[in-house]
């Protein structure tokens, strides 16, 4: 398993805000290690997903508060699909 800090976070080509994790390719989602709600710190480990017969975890690239997981386990997504979408730690999710 891979993990990459920055996938989705911006770093890629797809290019996200701060608050969004968006995928650089398209794939599955195989686990979640999160919920809405959740405060994760800076490498927390967000979502394994399976793109390319790889599987990566996505961690957190920032302290923050997971506002909701976009898809469920099992679901596939395409390349710049919204995966997470967090708030600033300390906030409550909307």
């Amino acid at each position: 398993m891979i993990e990459l800090p920055g996938f989705g976070a911006g770093s890629g080509a797809v290019g996200a805000s701060h608050d969004e994790i968006r995928a650089d390719m398209p794939g599955v989602v195989i686990a979640a290690h999160c919920n809405g709600g959740d405060a994760v710190r800076m490498g927390d480990k967000l979502l394994t997903i399976e793109s390319m017969k790889l599987q990566v975890s996505l961690v957190a690239h920032r302290d923050a508060v997971i506002d909701k997981i976009h898809l469920a386990t099992e679901a596939s997504f395409e390349r710049g699909a919204l995966l997470i979408s967090l708030v600033p730690a300390g906030s409550t999710p909307g």
